[in-house]
């Protein structure tokens, strides 16, 4: 990383190879130099050749030179940097030019459209919450004509109560347009007030004031809808185009306001029981339509979304029954399909989840949700390039969707291209500055550079936004890396106050707890715990390649035999022979049942499938190890 850092300080100038020798490692070398393997790995991370060089040229007999002149992007973003991820602010400027800045302005595309959330005009939550549903209905019905480019509601929600300038909202998600208001509820009085803008050029395209009664919410909302395409600059809306502005999911007023509150919570970021009340208002929705498909569908994605927070199989089972009723009720719901497909992978029905996604893709092939959730159902089946061609694919459409950019962030992680993560999770953090989880991916990325203290400071940034399960989890595991077992314990502890029922969490509980005065019966019970909970989640989904290899580590932990065990552990490697994570748990479940050389064969295997270095070099079990015969030569390698 020096070495690019070096290259990005000389950007434009012919460095000799003796120039930067000197600068990076200060002294000559006899023989062939170090600078040649460091320029190849940072090819390899940017995906630059020496025939057709994007980055970094050969200059014959004379060296190396870098063609672009990379800046950080965006002012959240240099904030939270120092001096010390110069390498990683890098990577990230030099990904943002190979990929597309999302930061900047969009280009010749003029039917681009975001619609913000509907700023509440009153003091009730009830009303706020029906702005976020109401702008979320207008970005579904305007996303229905074929030219016009509407941002998911996702990344628009981004900037609920903010005093962002709209000039760089515009510029921040890629779109000429916004469309924004407000909105108040007095007893059954609609107040909307509404006002499509272009930003760049400073102009009202229109606007218009709605009082009406509550239970004319369909009307207002055709009225908007087709007015802002008719002052778009598009061509004139054929009858089927119309139609889908004009739609009603449900006859009933009321069954929609409890519908559009719902969906306020279900997509809200940061409110840790919001997923609570989204479950109440889909129900009571349900209650006053039983017909309602969306309503539905969306009770399945809640239930969908509690199931993977809280590894129940009770919520899966419920977001299974719902999502296959909002199927029955429209069969072409394209929420209902997304909801369906991850049931599917959640299970390991992938091939079932891959032609769901495609029947999305077919009707609209801009559908980035359906996009990311493709290539995640191609990564749970080893397929890495269809994975991250989808998420690319994802991201060309809409560079500044967070979750697309996370996506590609995480696959690199697990692929330990560490630099390409950084790039995109550090872009995620810019685009998503109040988001935990953003923050939590970021503090990995940072620990998986040796950025101590950043990562520290990042997961302290998660926690504070989104307690929940993830940063908990993830900070778990930092302290116990560090040694700092105490700590680990607490954070596992607070982990499982969100998610009850999450096998991986009381394993890495009882991990920690070996290494503190514990009650051996306590330790004994909470890998019992694990082993009860991933024998559940296998019910769920019995090809599921960690939950195999961490069952085995599990049982080895409270007395199983080699015979027991292998079964687990030869099952994770058929269904996932290049995953470097099973092969250092398995290594780990062979160094319980003391049988080092099978141990070190599983060690040998997660390095060379590029396993990440500091963790094996600082694994209790493994530092023990440091004098034996099998496993010590590994370990000195790894610290050369």
């Amino acid at each position: 990383m020096e070495v690019l850092v070096y290259l990005a300080d000389h950007a434009g100038e012919i460095l000799t190879l003796n120039q930067i020798t000197e600068a990076v490692w200060h002294k000559d070398y006899r023989g062939e130099s170090p600078v040649y393997r460091s320029v190849n790995k940072i090819r390899e991370a940017l995906g630059d050749t020496v025939e057709s060089s994007k980055f970094i040229r050969n200059v014959r007999q004379r060296g190396y030179v870098l063609l672009v002149h990379p800046e950080p992007v965006g002012k959240p973003l240099r904030a939270i940097m120092s001096a010390a991820v110069a390498a990683v602010v890098v990577v990230a400027a030099l990904l943002v030019l190979a990929l597309g800045n999302p930061l900047q302005p969009p280009g010749a595309d003029t039917r681009s459209l975001a619609v913000l959330p509907f700023a509440s005009m009153g003091s009730a939550p009830s009303t706020e919450n029906f702005g976020d549903g109401l702008a979320q209905e207008l970005q579904l019905r305007l996303s229905q004509i074929d030219t016009l480019n509407v941002t998911p509601q996702r990344n628009a929600a981004v900037f609920k109560n903010t005093d962002t300038p709209l000039s760089q909202i515009s510029q921040l998600l890629k779109v000429q347009f916004i469309l924004r208001g407000t909105i108040l509820q007095n007893g059954d009085e609609l107040i909307v007030n509404a006002y499509l803008l272009d930003p760049g050029a400073g102009d009202t395209l229109w606007t218009e004031s709605f009082n009406r009664s509550s239970s004319e919410i369909f009307s207002v909302l055709e009225e908007i809808a087709v007015s802002v395409a008719s002052a778009l600059p598009m061509d004139e809306l054929d009858s089927v185009a119309i139609q889908a502005l004009a739609a009603r999911p449900t006859q009933k007023p009321v069954t929609f306001s409890y519908y559009l509150n719902g969906l306020s919570y279900l997509h809200g970021l940061r409110d840790t029981g919001r997923l609570e009340y989204a479950e109440e208002l889909f129900r009571r929705a349900i209650s006053e339509d039983p017909q309602f498909a969306r309503a539905h569908a969306a009770l399945c994605q809640t239930h969908l979304q509690q199931s993977i927070a809280s590894r129940s199989t009770d919520y899966f089972e419920r977001a299974e029954r719902h999502c296959h009723r909002a199927i029955t009720l429209d069969a072409e719901l394209p929420e209902a399909k997304i909801a369906l497909s991850m049931l599917y992978r959640e299970s390991g029905q992938y091939e079932l989840a891959k032609q769901t996604l495609r029947t999305v893709l077919k009707n609209d092939q801009r559908n980035v949700e359906a996009l990311v959730e493709l290539g995640d159902a191609y990564l749970a089946t080893g397929n890495n390039a269809q994975a991250e061609r989808h998420y690319k694919e994802a991201i060309r459409i809409n560079p500044a969707d967070y979750s697309a950019q996370t996506a590609l962030g995480v696959y690199y992680f697990r692929r330990k291209v560490f630099p390409l993560a950084a790039g995109h999770l550090l872009l995620v953090a810019d685009l998503r500055p109040d988001s935990g989880r953003a923050h939590s991916n970021l503090a990995m990325a940072y620990w998986t550079l040796g950025r101590m203290d950043e990562a520290e400071a990042a997961f302290g940034e998660a926690l504070q936004l989104e307690p929940s399960r993830n940063p908990y989890n993830n900070r778990g595991l930092f302290f116990f890396y560090q040694g700092d077992f105490r700590s680990s314990v607490e954070d596992f502890r607070n982990a499982l106050a969100y998610a009850e029922n999450d096998p991986e969490i009381y394993g890495h509980l009882g991990d920690a707890m070996r290494y503190l005065p514990a009650d051996e019966a306590e330790i004994l019970e909470t890998y019992g715990t694990a082993i009860a909970l991933a024998e559940e989640r296998l019910k769920v989904n019995n090809n599921d390649p960690e939950v195999l290899v961490q069952l085995a580590k599990h049982k080895a932990h409270v007395g199983a035999s080699a015979d027991e065990v292998t079964p687990l552990i030869s099952r994770a490697h058929e269904l996932s022979p290049d995953q470097p994570d099973t092969y250092y748990i398995a290594a780990l479940t062979w160094v319980v049942l003391g049988d080092l050389r099978n141990a070190g064969q599983s060690l040998s295997r997660a390095v060379e499938l590029g396993y990440r270095h500091n963790l094996i070099l600082n694994e209790p079990d493994l530092v023990a190890l440091a004098d034996d015969p099998l496993i010590g030569p590994i370990l000195a390698k790894l610290s050369r």
